[in-house]
């Protein structure tokens, strides 16, 4: 907090003046009298049947199928379409990468063969399309 922030926080009283208000005017509450404070019940709003459904009691063992039961359908057809849209994006450098680490297997021995980079990003489509 620098200067410019900083709020003066002066009373324009005096403490003559807060024991006059506190004397006359105002209602202090003291630890000893705080129960004798009465509030109406809860009215109850619902008389039906609750508990946790069976359907989430199914998913109970494990957080993160909590957190898979619990989140909207919605949102898990939007990372569905993000992560199809992700693999298809990079479909061309996952299969250079591939194809890359079976030219170096290759170099150390002669037998191996490797697809063109062509096969490997069809293979891929058929995978992630």
């Amino acid at each position: 907090m620098d200067d410019a922030d900083a709020v003066d926080y002066k009373l324009d009283m005096t403490d003559d003046e807060l024991r006059d208000i506190a004397e006359s005017g105002w209602t202090i509450y003291v630890e000893e009298h705080c129960g004798d404070l009465q509030v109406r019940p809860p009215t109850n709003y619902y008389s039906g049947p609750w508990g946790s459904t069976r359907s989430a009691v199914a998913y109970a063992e494990s957080p993160l199928a909590m957190i898979v039961y619990f989140l909207p359908k919605e949102l898990w057809i939007r990372i569905a379409d993000e992560t199809n849209r992700y693999r298809q994006q990079t479909i061309g450098a996952v299969a250079a990468f591939r194809r890359a680490k079976m030219l170096a297997r290759q170099a150390q021995d002669s037998r191996v063969s490797v697809p063109s980079l062509e096969d490997y990003e069809e293979k891929l489509a058929l995978v992630y399309g």
